[in-house]
């Protein structure tokens, strides 16, 4: 149908429209023009009950069409159809359904045809619709969630009762955009505004997706919003409607900022083990900057005092105040209920921190003026329990007004101070262990030094024994007295090996460089060592080699070398022992193969640790010292040891050393 409407009714052109079946066709007709103003309309349109009465030409639309927000969506969609040019079919309302033609005249869009079908059963439609709002609304309540519209071109912001319970508005209350930027977050509003401005930009789309948080208008409580929705634009770009709904979130994001907050004291926690201090005053900094305003930790004697306290704020400017206040956390017992729970073992939720109660927990006038100034609003005191003993007390503060503790609070916090008690308990025992090793090698010291007396004398008793032994008494004597003597000597290297271990554990192993060759020292040890690979049946290979010069502490190399060459033939198994020497980028290497019984991938790691042992004691006897002190002397010397083995194939130990000293 084409036709001209360009300004009053009458000068429609609709000879080309057969007047009479528009007049009688049963459903209702309207021609409409481009201001939406009725030019003609038949019968069954002035019959419908929808449609006020005393219909006439030139009459808006808008005052025909029954009021409310079904007829303003309709009459928007009409003047899309007049934008764009696409029509819209059979839209249901409560009074019937609609649907919408263009009128062309060439390209151009000069007037609508209006369709408007009667409900056959108007009860029943009406009954369907309310049953679909109200499943809509249980959903959305069910869901929790609050949904909002905007209208820019009358600034209407409309939002329903949930969208105003998320913004901590009251009931009724008439939101608009000032207020709603206004309670954004300060630490979300800029980004939050920054998403707002892209969505209302037709070129983005007009959809959104974030997260952000609020502060309630009326109670000031704070809550992290899921937001969705989109924008709508016209032909030209403009803005014409804006939508969307929130969904509160804020449990969850307590319990993803929970679990880092509480990874994050754990790994603070793990980093040192020796001061007790530095992780107080580091757990007190974290508590503060994260889930209270500020802290106080204290530990606890046996006697119950405080001797050590910690405290941090999240405001620099307030970081004085704490500390001033840490002079007044009561030292001893029964002076303050804030230590009832060093002694109980509870912990204690002060949801209002009020004067009344401040003045309880006051120690002074004066410790109760630095409470007022620091002006908490809410505590928690938590005791930091590991081990079946209370190690001290947490104080832990929100100053924020409208911020107040609850249960979940207290149960993280209780978390954050069972994890510094493990610490603590942790530090305790590492201590003792310490103490204990320091008197161990204390008493591995002294004894060794004790038993080096006694020996060096036998030592020299059997020398002199061995002088003075007439040929006829020295047949009778036999082996008795080298074997005697071998004995001695075995037991001065144990000792020697004792000491050297108490000298290891007290960073006390000292060595004394020169200029030596280690080729003929290795001849040197391989010569002492000769009836004892003799003994084994383990043959020494080492070929002609080049002297070899560095910088090194010859008695400890040569400790290196007995210990290496004497493992080679007791675990040798009776077969040959490979040695070799060789100088590789300004480092000497020097291995040491056997073909023996080999060890264990297993047993492999704990090889050059104190005691450590790969084979039975009752077989092969020694205390397990040899590899972990000629580790310790490699290193002593900046080198580095290492094995290759296989079981029954045997095992090769490479010793790496720098030519020269680090300067």
């Amino acid at each position: 149908m084409n036709g001209s409407l360009q300004e009053p009714a009458l000068r429609l052109d609709l000879e080309s429209v057969p007047l009479e079946v528009l007049w009688n066709a049963p459903i209702g007709i309207a021609l409409v023009d481009r201001g939406l103003q009725l030019v003609r309309f038949n019968r069954a349109l002035a019959g419908l009950h929808g449609p006020r009465a005393r219909l006439y030409p030139g009459i808006r639309l808008a005052d025909v069409l029954p009021p409310g927000e079904a007829t303003q969506d309709i009459l928007w969609r009409m003047e899309q159809v007049l934008a764009t040019g696409q029509p819209f079919s059979r839209i249901e309302l409560e009074w019937g359904r609609v649907s919408c033609h263009p009128l062309h005249e060439g390209t151009r869009v000069v007037g609508l045809c209006l369709y408007l079908e009667e409900v056959p059963e108007p009860g029943l439609a009406r009954e369907a619709l309310q049953v679909s709002e109200e499943r809509l609304r249980m959903s959305l309540a069910s869901a929790s969630i609050g949904t909002w519209d905007f209208n820019p071109a009358t600034g209407e912001f409309l939002c329903d009762a949930r969208a105003l319970e998320l913004f901590g508005a009251p009931p009724g209350f008439r939101m608009d955009c000032d207020t709603f930027h206004s309670i954004i977050h300060p630490e979300d509003r800029e980004r939050t505004q920054q998403v707002i401005q892209r969505t209302v930009s037709p070129e983005s789309g007009g959809s959104y997706d974030i997260e952000y948080r609020v502060i309630g208008i009326q109670n000031g409580v704070e809550r992290w919003l899921s937001a969705q929705g989109r924008a709508w634009f016209d032909e030209h770009g403009g803005l014409v409607r804006f939508s969307g709904t929130v969904v509160d979130i804020t449990q969850r994001k307590r319990t993803e900022a929970s679990a880092r907050f509480l990874s994050e004291a754990s790994r603070l926690l793990a980093e040192r083990l020796d001061r007790a201090e530095e992780i107080l005053e580091r757990v007190a900094r974290l508590s503060a900057s994260s889930i209270c305003t500020y802290c106080i930790i204290g530990v606890t004697r046996p006697d119950g005092r405080l001797p050590r306290v910690a405290g941090a704020h999240r405001e620099p400017s307030q970081e004085h105040f704490v500390r001033e206040a840490l002079r007044f956390v009561p030292r001893a017992p029964g002076t303050s209920p804030l230590l009832e729970g060093v002694h109980t073992g509870r912990s204690a939720l002060i949801r209002e921190f009020t004067q009344d109660v401040r003045q309880r927990y006051a120690v002074s006038p004066e410790h109760l003026a630095l409470m007022n100034t620091l002006d908490a609003h809410s505590v928690m005191t938590v005791p930091m329990r590991a081990g079946g003993k209370v190690h001290g007390m947490m104080i832990l503060a929100a100053c924020a007004h409208q911020r107040r503790f609850d249960e979940e609070d207290l149960a993280l916090a209780e978390e954050l101070a069972h994890r510094v008690g493990m610490a603590l308990e942790n530090l305790r025992l590492y201590e003792e262990a310490r103490q204990a090793v320091g008197l161990r090698d204390e008493f591995l010291s002294v004894a060794s030094h004790e038993l080096k007396t006694p020996l060096t004398s036998l030592k020299l008793q059997h020398a002199l024994i061995g002088k003075s032994l007439t040929p006829e008494c020295r047949a009778s004597v036999g082996t008795r007295l080298p074997k005697a003597v071998s004995q001695v000597e075995r037991l001065t290297s144990l000792v020697d090996s004792l000491l050297d271990v108490s000298r290891i554990g007290a960073g006390r192993l000292g060595l004394e460089p020169v200029e030596m060759e280690l080729t003929q020292l290795l001849r040197e040890v391989m010569e002492r060592l000769s009836e004892v690979f003799a003994q084994a049946g383990c043959g020494v290979d080492f070929p002609d080699t080049p002297t070899v010069h560095g910088y090194w502490d010859p008695s400890r190399l040569d400790q290196v070398l007995v210990n290496l060459l004497s493992n080679a033939a007791k675990y040798g198994a009776g077969k040959p022992i490979h040695v070799r020497v060789k100088v590789v980028d300004g480092r000497a290497l020097l291995s040491v193969e056997d073909e023996g019984i080999g060890i264990a991938p297993g047993d492999v790691p704990r090889l050059f640790s104190r005691f450590g042992r790969a084979v039975s004691e009752r077989h092969y006897g020694g205390l397990g010292l040899g590899l972990f002190i000629s580790k310790q002397i490699v290193e002593a010397m900046d080198g580095r040891i290492r094995v290759e083995s296989q079981p029954a194939r045997g095992s090769t130990f490479t010793v790496e050393l720098p030519l020269r000293a680090r300067g």
